[in-house]
């Protein structure tokens, strides 16, 4: 019942130390912490190394890789080809745990029967807008529980977690899984989803959710698993380029997952976000491009070829 942490790193030193620092008021310490650094600077990831080496030494295993291409979903895999441990737990590099997470997780997935526990947020505030049930990015028959929409979005229920949840989905910054299924089900990130991936978190544990269903496993939300997610400003992906993967991603997603169905849901949903940008002025432009650039892309999203060279701040999609 030992637990390997896969923590991607991408600039982000300082959120990085003061996640580890928080780490290691852990009641329970997991067996395990694998940082995969993405960062280009030579000099800040011996840094890095050399402090984490210095903090974690005697405290757990600690293994430090590099790669030179940056790729959430590949980070993501390369960490979980060097863990050790069943209890896998992926999470950012901008995260407090409590004192009493990697406990809480040990003592819960004692239960043979679970496969899956989504951490919670306790810096995510809880919506009780209807909008969303009209913008199709909210079910009104899964709104209990955490769910994934036809228009390719990850919901957690609409109403605060204080008993084992049901949950199709996780979100990346905090999630347990079982190595022993994800192995089984040959599961693991879809590389596709290149650079710092957007939705990459959705698809590995709803595919990862339908499998357990099969198997008659339970995949929950916990009030015992709760972090605080910082949502680190220290580095950040570009604006348009954010907008073109949040678009191109989703599309591609909802071609893997409902191949002949649900395509009008996800058209509904971003003509509705197309208004709110309009009326709150939210990068209409860059949002613009990005659905036109699906538009004359589509074929090729639809099978993961993403055309990237396409997403730079000079190139307009007409």
């Amino acid at each position: 019942m030992g637990i390997s942490v896969i923590i991607p790193t991408l600039n982000r030193q300082v959120s990085l130390l003061r996640t580890i620092q928080f780490m290691l008021e852990s009641q329970t310490m997991p067996e395990q912490v694998i940082i995969v650094d993405q960062s280009p600077s030579e000099e800040k990831r011996r840094e890095s190394q050399r402090i984490l080496t210095n903090l974690l030494s005697g405290k757990t295993a600690l293994e430090y890789v590099y790669l030179t291409e940056p790729s959430l979903t590949h980070a993501r895999n390369v960490g979980l080809s060097k863990a050790e441990q069943d209890i896998i737990v992926f999470m950012d590099d901008d995260v407090d745990v409590k004192i009493d997470t990697f406990h809480n997780i040990k003592a819960i997935m004692k239960d043979t029967s679970l496969a899956m526990i989504a951490g919670i947020d306790d810096n995510t505030p809880i919506t009780h807008t209807k909008l969303g049930y009209l913008m199709g990015t909210k079910s009104i028959r899964n709104h209990g529980i955490g769910h994934v929409t036809y228009s390719v979005l990850g919901r957690f229920p609409d109403h605060e977690v204080l008993t084992e949840t049901p949950t199709q989905w996780a979100m990346g910054f905090f999630f347990v899984l079982r190595k022993q299924f994800l192995d089984e089900w040959d599961i693991r990130f879809d590389e596709k989803l290149e650079t710092y991936a957007y939705a990459e978190d959705l698809d590995c544990t709803y595919r990862y959710y339908r499998e357990a269903q099969k198997s008659g496993l339970k995949c929950i939300l916990s009030p015992l698993v709760r972090v605080r997610h910082n949502a680190s400003k220290e580095y950040r992906i570009p604006s348009r380029k954010s907008t073109f993967m949040q678009v191109a991603h989703r599309v591609y997603l909802q071609h893997k997952f409902w191949p002949s169905q649900h395509e009008l849901a996800l058209k509904w949903a971003f003509l509705w976000l197309y208004v709110y940008k309009m009326i709150h002025h939210d990068n209409l432009a860059d949002y613009r491009q990005a659905l036109l650039f699906c538009k004359k892309y589509k074929a090729d999203i639809q099978q993961g070829c993403f055309h990237y060279e396409a997403w730079d701040s000079q190139h307009k999609v007409r």
